[in-house]
Order: C-alpha cells, then sequence, then structure tokens
C-alpha cells in the first residue's frame, strides 16, 4: 500500500476556463515546472491541450527535453538559463529559448548554423535582481536579435517580486519600468508579459499579451488566502497499515518525543518524508478523516506516520486518511502552508515518485 496523489483533471479544467475568464484576450501560459508542481505534466498536458493553451513554460532544459519527447505539438517557453551544451533541443519548432544576457545572444549567432532558426523571449530584470538582462544591455539585445536572421525574438518578459501583495511599493516600481520597455519596443511580431499567479487576482490591468499561471491552475492561491472559484486539483491521501492501542507513559517515534497520557487508540500510516511529508509536521501536524482531524503524534519517519485516531472510531486498516487538500478547511494547502509559516508550493513540489499519482477525471 501506498499514499496516493488523487490527481482531479476535471478540476484543473475548471481553473483553467476560470483563469481564462480573468485575463481579458491575453492568451495563458501554464507553468508546469517541477513535474507540474508534482501533478505529473504528461496527464495535466493532455488537458491543457485540450484547453486549447499554445504554451507551457517550464524551469529546467531536462524538462524541454522530456515534454518535446512527448510530442504533444504544444510551445514550450524554456524560462531558465539556455544551456549551451544542449542546443539541439532549442532547434525543435515548439521550443522557446529565454533570453537572459547578451552573452546568449552571442553564443546562439555563432553557434547556430545557417538555416537553423531558434525562438526567443527576452527576459529583464525590472526590479527582482534575479533572473533577466539589465535594463542597460536591454537595447543592446534587441538590436542584435534584429541583426541576426535566425534568432527570433517572439516576447519580452519580466517578474515581479511581489505580485501576491497588492500594497507592495515595489511592483508599481516594475509595472512602471515594463510599461516602458512596452512603449519603447512594441512591435507587431512581439509580445509582452509580466504577471504569475499572483498578479492575475491583484493586477489584472497588466496581463498585456501572455499571463504566466502556475500555482493557480492547480486550484491553490499563492497569497494563502484560500479562492473558492479554484478547485483543489490534487488530494494527498496515505493508507492505515496498522492499528494498536497505547498506554499511558508510553512513548511514540523516534527520539520518544511524543509521551501518551492516557489509553490511546493509534494509527500507523504508510507515509513519511521520504514520500515529500515535511518533517516538521511531527507532533504539530494533523491528518483528516470524515471530517475529523486527527493529530499526529512523535517525529515523521521515513516511511510511516504516528496518528492518534481515539476520536475516529470507524477508522480501520486499509483506510486512507487525507494529508492535504481534501473537503476540510483545515486541510486545505493554503492554510497549511499558513500554520506552518512557509508557501504552498513546497508541499506539491516535494512529492517524491513513490507516491502513486491516479488521476480522476469527474
Amino acid at each position: 500500500m501506498n499514499p496516493i496523489a488523487k490527481i482531479n483533471l476535471n478540476s484543473l479544467r475548471e481553473n483553467i476556463i476560470y483563469l481564462k475568464s480573468l485575463i481579458n484576450s491575453a492568451d495563458l501560459i501554464p507553468i508546469i515546472k517541477a513535474n507540474a508542481y508534482g501533478h505529473g505534466y504528461v496527464e495535466v498536458l493532455k488537458i491543457l491541450k485540450n484547453q486549447n493553451v499554445k504554451c507551457v513554460g517550464i524551469a529546467t532544459v531536462l524538462e524541454l527535453k522530456e515534454i518535446i519527447n512527448e510530442n504533444l505539438n504544444i510551445d514550450i517557453l524554456h524560462l531558465g538559463k539556455i544551456d549551451f551544451n544542449y542546443l539541439g533541443y532549442y532547434l525543435d519548432k515548439h521550443a522557446i529559448a529565454t533570453i537572459n544576457t547578451y552573452k546568449d545572444v552571442v553564443f546562439l549567432k555563432n553557434n547556430l548554423k545557417k538555416h537553423k532558426t531558434v525562438r526567443v523571449h527576452v527576459k529583464v530584470d525590472s526590479g527582482m535582481h534575479r533572473m533577466g538582462c539589465s535594463l542597460n544591455d536591454l537595447d543592446k539585445i534587441i538590436k542584435e536579435i534584429k541583426n541576426t536572421s535566425n534568432i527570433i525574438l517572439e516576447g519580452i518578459y519580466s517578474h515581479l517580486a511581489c505580485s501576491e501583495d497588492p500594497l507592495a511599493k515595489h511592483n508599481k516600481v516594475q509595472i512602471s519600468i515594463f510599461n516602458d520597455i512596452i512603449h519603447k519596443y512594441k512591435l507587431d511580431s512581439v509580445r509582452f508579459h509580466l504577471i504569475n499567479s499572483g498578479g492575475v487576482f491583484n493586477y489584472k490591468e497588466c496581463c498585456f499579451d501572455f499571463v504566466r499561471a502556475g500555482l493557480s491552475i492547480f486550484g491553490v492561491s499563492s497569497n494563502q488566502i484560500i479562492n473558492k472559484k479554484l478547485s483543489s486539483v490534487m488530494e494527498l491521501i496515505a493508507p492505515v497499515v496498522l492499528i494498536k492501542e497505547v498506554f499511558k507513559g508510553d512513548k511514540i517515534g523516534y527520539g520518544c518525543t511524543y509521551t501518551v497520557d492516557k489509553k490511546m487508540r493509534i494509527a500507523i500510516l504508510q507515509c513519511g518524508y521520504a514520500d515529500g511529508i515535511p518533517y516538521r509536521f511531527g507532533n504539530r501536524g494533523f491528518v483528516f478523516f470524515k471530517n475529523k482531524k486527527l493529530p499526529i503524534l512523535g517525529k515523521i519517519s521515513m516511511d510511516l506516520i504516528c496518528i492518534d485516531c481515539s476520536k475516529a472510531s470507524s477508522l480501520s486498516e486499509k483506510d486512507y486518511v487525507t494529508i492535504w487538500g481534501g473537503d476540510m478547511q483545515e486541510s486545505k494547502l493554503e492554510n497549511i502552508s499558513k500554520r506552518f509559516g512557509d508557501i504552498p508550493y513546497i508541499y506539491l513540489t516535494r512529492l517524491s515518485s513513490r507516491v502513486e499519482r491516479v488521476y480522476i477525471d469527474e
């Protein structure tokens, strides 16, 4: 028995429709890096394709390679640095590389063979100081691309540092910079994009030509406030493999960090940190069963979790409990991440390959 990530493809479909309704005439670029945020990019891609999505975004050249090999005839924007060792992947007709520096342009110019072309978007650092070229280099980069016949400029983009916070003053600075870029470089063949999932809800006026949505397509709000119009795509469940009684004074788990204070019915779950369950859930986290919240006892083991099931008399071996993503509000990742002072992204993307993905469409 294994932990299972139940992936509801209909919820994914509904989220795409809802997000498209918010972005006016802009096209949606779903971000499916990190194995589609743990959901499995192959099945996710099929739904996106059926929803008339034309382009997806990924982070690494390995992800680019894997999606190209699926032959789904969908454009793939590589958001990361061009990997000079794998130039061949960028020659695929569906691949779009990101130019982050002037050196990227020079490399392509010097290494592309005649009649071979690469599609590109230029990323500009508008104030996050992560990836992207400097504003001072942008003009030089654009001119060099225009003078190189086999580098096809299709887009210019940037990224907001604080898109989840509508009150952040830095957003206004970045938006102003990007608007200046649009006015300066607006051409019929060049399209612009700036906002991600957080920006969809806080800066609709900045949808421009494309919107890059990642977490929200999977039904989770990046600002940790539950949006009832988004449907959770993943429910992570774990099987009960053993139920036993323990008594006052008994110790539970590695390090004996939990001491039983009264007779108690406990259950052992086949799920642990090797599956992606955060270690700090130990003695602090909960699982969920039939509208009941059951506390985790002791440390999280590599493969097992111990819970107090005294209040769930109907729970038996071979039943499954919800780790996150169920019907109860407290099981939503927005609330779990807020409780532990982190972000929803890390829970989804840490799921290991031994968590079985089961796809349902209902």
